[in-house]
């Protein structure tokens, strides 16, 4: 039977700084061009894979931990390494990682008068990406 990752089991590491202990959610999404060729004497076109991109966005809470190092990272404009790590590596829990480079397009830091400081970030991937499955 396979064992499904619990959400809270993550680590994600933005230009050396950890944010796992205050995510709340995240999505990364990688997206590859596909485009269309047409093949003589056939109405049916094949495919030719073009152009890979993608994007992460996470989203928690703020702590006098990280102001400073999300603010730091949004103020590079040059792409930094990154690690999306799926569950816990090395525990038998972990589903490989994600590495690599990327630069943040946004950050929003916002309050609700009845939580906490809340933040997200949305980061365009740079260059090649690497997957690293669990050994």
């Amino acid at each position: 039977m396979a064992a499904f990752i619990s959400g809270y089991l993550t680590a994600i590491v933005i230009s050396g700084v950890t944010y796992t202990p205050v995510i709340a959610s995240g999505t990364m999404t990688r997206n590859k061009n596909v485009m269309t060729k047409a093949v003589a004497g056939s109405q049916t076109p094949g495919t030719l894979a073009g152009a890979l991109t993608g994007s992460f966005s996470v989203s928690g809470h703020v702590t006098t931990e990280l102001a400073a190092g999300m603010n730091t990272a949004w103020l590079l404009n040059t792409p930094f390494a990154y690690t999306w790590q799926i569950g816990t590596a090395g525990v038998g829990v972990g589903g490989g990682a994600y590495s690599g480079s990327a630069l943040i397009e946004s950050l929003t830091i916002a309050f609700d008068a009845d939580d906490e400081w809340t933040f997200s970030m949305d980061c365009v991937l740079s260059g090649a990406q690497l997957y690293t499955a669990e050994a």
